[in-house]
């Protein structure tokens, strides 16, 4: 039975013997007097007791849920990541350096943001295990502590990808700039030799017929 369904039998009890005891209808009273007085002081005993045990449970209840959701909203956010990473991964670096990089930098900007979620997460456990009194929360302990091992994985991931895209993108800066003093070199040459060209040969009017058999 729950207090509710006791309060009233207890009511009645308590009020039948006091009128017992007012009619002394009883041989004993004064005796019958303190026994209902015991018993109507461990009721209320008790129900501050249930009232406190509902209190903490209603109070551990609700940090249970707020850290459920922390604790899923964290593992979502890992697992989005490394499925987009897996995905850029699989398109050759050179076609999406530039949007990877950006990602990457987007993301490594939004961990900084939310660092606090983490130490959050261990607060609730530790309020929880604080209302848990002698039992201890391995499990919930061991949920935050896994968690936080695959943020910082995932932390060194993109740090990792960061780099190794940086190291692509400044290497084909360089082997793009090569290309152009190439070309620039190229062009130099050409003009040159077209210069030189044009100061060695005669004009065709002034050839002999032997060099312009030669020229044909």
């Amino acid at each position: 039975k729950t207090m509710s369904d006791l309060k009233p039998e207890v009511e009645s009890v308590i009020k039948t013997g006091r009128q017992i005891v007012e009619k002394k209808q009883v041989d004993f009273p004064d005796k019958l007097g303190k026994q209902l007085d015991a018993i109507k002081l461990q009721y209320n005993k008790l129900g501050v007791q249930v009232t406190k045990g509902k209190n903490t449970l209603d109070k551990a209840l609700k940090i249970a849920k707020k850290l459920h959701k922390e604790v899923n909203s964290i593992q979502k956010f890992i697992n989005t990541v490394n499925e987009e990473l897996d995905t850029r991964d699989k398109t050759p670096a050179i076609k999406n350096s530039d949007a990877t990089l950006s990602y990457i930098k987007s993301v490594q900007e939004e961990m900084t943001k939310s660092k606090s979620k983490l130490p959050n997460t261990r607060d609730l456990v530790i309020q929880l295990q604080e209302l848990a009194e002698d039992e201890e929360l391995t499990d919930a302990r061991q949920t935050v502590e896994n968690l936080s091992e695959k943020w910082a994985v995932l932390a060194e991931r993109l740090e990792y990808r960061k780099e190794q895209i940086e190291v692509e993108i400044s290497a084909l800066e360089k082997l793009f700039i090569s290309f152009q003093t190439a070309i620039m070199n190229v062009k130099e040459w050409l003009s040159k030799s077209e210069n030189i060209l044009g100061t060695q040969i005669p004009a065709h009017g002034h050839l002999s017929d032997g060099q312009k058999d030669q020229l044909r």
